[in-house]
């Protein structure tokens, strides 16, 4: 891996002049070919193991359903939300937006929007647990 990042940052050292912009698209570039590279002539001295079993790790049909359930329900616990919270909580949660920058768009104080995704997420737990979905 070392060996890697030092060819990378050397091809961006001699390319240098060639530069126009962003550098960081780039170094990603570079860095990604040089992996490939690396990988392309490293050859494995261990064969792998050939009594160990494989682990399956995708989700099973039952917790397919499962997860499928709650997201319904999820969903619909948040469609049930006043659409001025609904908007709170895809912008928080769904869209990663900060406290901040949500009270920069809409005007309204931080600690106001904290407040309503504090009572939002009682609500989403009281809707959850009536329809069993989640417990305390």
């Amino acid at each position: 891996m070392e060996e890697v990042l030092s060819d990378v940052f050397v091809n961006l050292w001699n390319s240098r002049e060639r530069l126009e912009g962003e550098v960081k698209p780039y170094l990603a570039a570079i860095a990604r070919n040089a992996a490939r590279q690396k990988l392309r002539q490293s050859h494995p001295t261990e064969p792998l193991p050939e009594d160990r079993e494989l682990a399956d790790e995708a989700p099973q049909p039952e917790q397919q359903a499962e997860t499928a359930e709650r997201d319904a329900a999820l969903r619909q616990a948040i469609d049930a939300l006043p659409p001025e919270d609904r908007v709170l909580f895809i912008r928080y949660y769904y869209l990663g937006q900060t406290v901040e920058e949500i009270s920069a768009v809409t005007g309204q104080n931080p600690s106001t929007l904290r407040v309503r995704l504090h009572r939002g997420r009682k609500k989403l737990k009281q809707f959850l647990l009536e329809r069993g979905v989640c417990c305390d």
